[in-house]
């Protein structure tokens, strides 16, 4: 936020799109260890009070999923990206599982992006966001 503040990026509009990437080779899960640990971010210590607060990470799947690339046989994982209206700026990414959907994750994108930023703007998603539950 601060870098779009100091380069004026207008963020009255903000974008929401999903892709997909294909992968080669084997994908074999493995149990990981991810932990937090305490210290400064950005030297800022309200960075670090909302660090404290956040759960463990859950490690992606690479997996097949529906596959905008034609590629069925290939196993993919989604990165989703909210980009400034005025540029296509990246203001947010979020790497996901190969085989989740769109309209599953896009309400939950959209709120954990409001929450970060705190910006008074327009979203702009396609039809995956107008679901009955994210409504």
């Amino acid at each position: 936020l601060a870098a779009a503040q100091k380069f004026q990026i207008d963020t009255d509009t903000v974008h929401l799109d999903s892709s997909s990437f294909h992968l080669h080779g084997e994908y074999e899960i493995q149990d990981v260890q991810v932990t937090l640990a305490p210290g400064k971010i950005n030297s800022v210590e309200s960075d670090m009070a909302a660090i404290n607060h956040l759960e463990t990470p859950v490690p992606i799947t690479i997996t097949y999923g529906y596959s905008r690339d034609h590629r069925p046989d290939l196993k993919q994982f989604i990165l989703d990206i909210i980009c400034s209206g005025d540029g296509d700026i990246p203001l947010f990414l979020r790497v996901g599982s190969g085989n989740e959907a769109d309209s599953a994750v896009f309400g939950r994108i959209l709120k954990e992006f409001k929450q970060q930023l705190n910006l008074d703007n327009l979203m702009v998603a396609d039809s995956a966001l107008y679901t009955a539950t994210n409504l």
